[in-house]
C-alpha cells in the first residue's frame, strides 16, 4: 500500500481532491490515503462511479473554470497534485482564483482553493457531488 500523506498536511476532516484522477479502481489509492489521513477525498473507489464523477474528470483534464466550483461551495478544497498529473492540470490548479500553493511533500504539491460564499458563486455550474454522498461531506 502507498504510503499516507504525511501528519498534519492537510487538515483533518478536510475535502480533497487528490490528482490524478482517474477511471474505476485506481481511485482506492486516493480513497486509502484520505482514510490514513484524516480527511475526505472527492476522488474513491466503491465499487460504482457517480454519474458526476466522468463529467468532472473531463472538466478538469479540459481546464473547465468552473470544474471545482460545486465543491468549493461547500468551504475549502485541497488539491494534492502527484507525479503523473500531465503539466496543463498543474497549471490549471494553480491559476484557478483564490489558489494558494501551501507546500511540497516531495514531488507533491498541496495547494488550497478557498471556499466561495454564495454569492461568489458562478451560477449553473454543471459539475455537483452526488447528492447522495453529500451528507458525508459534511462538516
Amino acid at each position: 500500500m502507498p504510503p499516507p500523506m504525511r501528519g498534519g498536511a492537510i487538515p483533518a476532516g478536510a475535502t480533497v481532491l487528490d490528482l490524478p484522477i482517474d477511471e474505476g479502481f485506481q481511485n482506492a489509492v486516493p480513497q486509502y490515503r484520505a482514510v490514513m489521513g484524516g480527511y475526505r477525498t472527492v476522488n474513491g473507489y466503491s465499487g460504482y462511479e457517480p454519474a458526476h464523477f466522468n463529467p468532472l474528470r473531463h472538466a478538469i483534464a479540459d481546464g473547465l473554470p468552473d470544474a471545482l466550483d460545486a465543491y468549493r461551495r461547500r468551504g475549502d478544497l485541497y488539491v494534492i497534485i502527484r507525479p503523473g498529473v500531465p503539466a496543463t492540470v498543474a497549471r490549471w490548479v494553480a491559476q484557478l482564483p483564490g489558489a494558494g500553493h501551501l507546500f511540497d511533500v516531495g514531488p507533491v504539491a498541496i495547494y488550497r482553493l478557498p471556499g466561495m460564499t454564495a454569492t461568489a458563486a458562478p451560477s449553473g455550474a454543471i459539475y455537483r457531488p452526488d447528492p447522495m454522498a453529500q451528507a458525508f461531506w459534511r462538516p
